[in-house]
């Protein structure tokens, strides 16, 4: 369809458009207006044309292959994004190429106003010189093999929304008025905290902070992303004697919570939350003897940004000055999994828990179990990995990964089969699973349904320079 004077679609009930004679669905050269319930496309897409305008005030859900363009801004032309946008993009066709889901000519206009969520296998945003993406809703956008968002020289990314990127390599520029967590899986990978904004925003720009540690022979220094919950271990080393340490920051491991979501019995996603910006803080430790602790506090909303709080969450870490065995649940907690070993930890291991209060679960009909997933990004990531059950002590399962580091360098994560929902202490499988995906470089952990609370009480973090980092959570 090709539009040459103006359109105003309402769509009064969900409209689903599937074409096989042409990738483009629509062609607009004029202002067009597409309101009212969802349109999803399959196998099609759209295309403002030069100097054409397209309000989307209407869900928009785009089903293609990676042979086909999503949504398509040809020179000058302005997309006013009003409405959410989901893209779930499938391999390319045998002997067929690869596109970008958004992709914009020069002096192009994105107002992105809304939520954008985007998995592709390619490309997923290419902006070309002089474009302008104006970002003020949530953007979402993961790749498997090359750029989330590519932008020529002369483009313009003003970020001033949160923005989740994933993808093997990125390069990006923006005007940063928000917290941006990038997580990368090539070599070509890199990330450079922003100096904050010139004028003043509720969720600044990240800045490091980085926690002391006890001067021992090895040792382990932790970085904080302010607002965000993501840690950077960094070995220390000693070096010309005790009093004197060094960090090796070519060994350092990123560990990111980048994701929560509600899944159904087949793994399909029921909602997300959106982790908003959050503070990180000391505090005293009364229950571990802990030398140092830290925790990230942040409200969590659902599917969207602008929804309302539903509940919060907090990540914690723990440093220690002398060898201290420790237990995984509150002894003063009422435990019909029965007593857990205590664990021995060392000043070169850093202890990490994580906390949730009131998820919001969904109704969930007979047979229809619901489980909520945790999605932690291992940077650099990880190529492969041994599964040891019961390894070091019963209950405890270890992942050893390899691929990050070059020479003997690898990360190992030890996980505890127990998690404490409602003040419970509950053994695995039934209420907590874990596994590692090295396509992602995740850590996944899966809990089931809880009414108030869920604590779980892991293990460490920890990296061994030059011989065996270690990251026990």
């Amino acid at each position: 369809m090709v539009a040459t004077e103006g359109l105003n679609f309402v769509l009064n009930g969900s409209v689903t458009v599937s074409t096989t004679f042409s990738s483009f669905w629509l062609t607009t050269n004029v202002t067009t207006t597409i309101s009212g319930a969802s349109l999803t496309l399959l196998n099609a897409g759209l295309t403002v044309g030069s100097g054409g305008e397209l309000i989307q005030a209407a869900p928009l859900y785009l089903r293609i292959p990676a042979s086909y363009i999503g949504v398509r801004l040809a020179q000058g032309a302005t997309w006013r994004q009003e409405s959410s946008v989901e893209a779930l993009v499938s391999e390319a066709p045998p002997g067929g190429g690869s596109q970008p889901t958004i992709t914009a000519a020069a002096d192009a206009r994105w107002h992105q106003n809304a939520d954008v969520d985007i998995v592709n296998a390619s490309t997923g945003v290419f902006l070309n010189s002089a474009v302008l993406w104006d970002q003020t809703g949530f953007a979402n956008v993961s790749c498997g093999c090359y750029a989330a968002v590519y932008l020529n020289s002369g483009a313009t990314w003003q970020q001033r929304a949160n923005a989740s990127i994933s993808t093997r390599i990125t390069e990006v520029q923006w005007i940063q008025q928000a917290y941006t967590h990038i997580s990368w899986t090539g070599s070509a990978g890199s990330y450079t905290a922003m100096s904050p904004s010139p004028t003043p925003s509720a969720t600044p720009s990240p800045v490091i902070q980085t926690a002391s540690n006890v001067t021992i022979a090895n040792a382990l220094a932790l970085q904080f992303y302010q607002s965000v919950p993501a840690v950077n271990l960094v070995p220390k080393v000693e070096s010309g004697g005790q009093d004197q340490q060094v960090l090796r920051k070519e060994e350092a491991v990123v560990v990111t919570l980048g994701s929560i979501t509600e899944v159904g019995p087949a793994a399909e996603v029921r909602q997300t939350a959106i982790i908003d910006a959050g503070v990180w803080t000391t505090f005293a430790d009364t229950r571990y003897g802990a030398s140092q602790s830290f925790v990230f506090t942040a409200p969590l909303h659902i599917n969207s940004h602008t929804s309302e709080p539903a509940g919060q969450l907090q990540l914690r870490y723990f440093l220690f000055d002398l060898p201290t065995n420790i237990s995984f649940i509150d002894a003063n907690t009422s435990s019909p999994a029965g007593p857990v070993d205590p664990l021995l930890i060392t000043p070169d291991l850093a202890k990490m828990s994580v906390a949730l209060q009131v998820w919001p679960w969904l109704p969930q009909a007979e047979g229809d179990h619901h489980e909520l997933v945790l999605r932690f990004t291992i940077s650099p990531p990880f190529t492969s990995f041994v599964r040891r059950n019961d390894t070091p002590q019963a209950g405890i399962t270890t992942f050893e990964l390899s691929g990050q580091h070059a020479g003997e360098v690898t990360t190992t994560l030890r996980l505890v089969d127990v998690v404490e929902l409602d003040g419970q202490a509950v053994l695995g499988p039934a209420k907590v699973s874990f596994d590692v995906d090295p396509a992602t470089s995740q850590l996944v952990l899966r809990f089931g349904h809880f009414n108030s609370t869920l604590l779980y009480d892991p293990g460490t973090q920890s990296i061994a320079p030059s011989t065996s980092p270690l990251v026990m959570v």
